[in-house]
């Protein structure tokens, strides 16, 4: 089987709602990549995630923005949610890009 040549990150981080941020697999940094989805523009026309999906970022990452900071914020359900919706990714896109699912520095676990 060959690897995917890219790698998409899913991480949740501020501004318009930027969840997707893809590099080269053969990039080890801890750089994520540039970003190519948000809850704005989604992921475009150029990769072929539903419209269910993109609606379950956006609601996600809006989520995030507006909760992140409340002491009874629940990252365990946050992070499980995430990961779910990283697989599901992963799943519409038929393993052509690594994706994997990075906490956001918010996150007081997020080393872990």
């Amino acid at each position: 089987m060959i690897s995917p040549l890219q790698t998409i990150t899913i991480m949740a981080d501020f501004g318009n709602g930027p969840y997707a941020w893809l590099k080269s697999s053969f990039d080890i940094s801890e750089y994520v990549g540039i970003n190519i989805a948000d809850a704005v523009s989604g992921f475009g026309d150029e990769l072929s995630v539903s419209d269910e999906l993109e609606m379950d970022f956006m609601n996600w990452i809006f989520y995030f923005e507006n909760n992140y900071h409340k002491p009874d914020y629940d990252w365990t359900e946050f992070n499980r949610l995430s990961a779910e919706m990283s697989k599901r990714l992963a799943l519409e896109l038929n393993g052509i890009y690594r994706i994997i699912y990075q906490k956001p520095i918010e996150d007081p676990d997020y080393e872990n």
